[in-house]
């Protein structure tokens, strides 16, 4: 509906934006955060994501959630969930935030290999994941004369 309504152009523009805003959040992120891990997974890892559902992210880092809710407050996020879930391998805990541009979810799994994991970690379908180098290739695939 959202194609039909902006034409392919603005909704590539669309796709392209939401992507940019992730990048930028990560981008951010990594700075604050020296070992922090992370991957897109689901929806926002799809190529058709235009930034109307949650970003999904699996992260692995060593900070504390109650930094990591500061940093993610710093950012202009309002923290609208702290719990956990319970995935395939045990509880993970879980971050909501929003801010203008984003809703996300983060989850924190405990080791690289649930980071990983190719698979949706409650369910154990198939899921999308994006790194850094798939993210940039995702941006560079919505830009104009692509």
């Amino acid at each position: 509906m959202r194609m039909q309504s902006l034409g392919l152009d603005g909704y590539m523009q669309l796709q392209r934006d939401a992507l940019i805003a992730i990048d930028e959040f990560l981008g951010r992120l990594s700075w604050e955060v020296k070992d922090i891990q992370w991957r897109i997974t689901g929806r926002a890892a799809e190529a058709g994501f235009d930034g109307s559902d949650a970003v999904h992210l699996r992260i692995l880092a060593s900070i504390e959630d109650s930094t990591l809710c500061d940093l993610l407050e710093e950012q202009g996020f309002e923290i609208t969930r702290i719990g956990s879930t319970m995935s395939r391998h045990g509880r993970m805990n879980e971050i909501r935030a929003e801010s203008v541009e984003l809703e996300i979810v983060l989850l924190r799994c405990p080791d690289p290999a649930r980071l990983h994991e190719p698979m949706n970690l409650v369910s154990g379908r198939p899921v999308s994941m994006l790194d850094a180098e798939g993210l940039a290739h995702r941006i560079e695939a919505c830009s104009p004369g692509s």
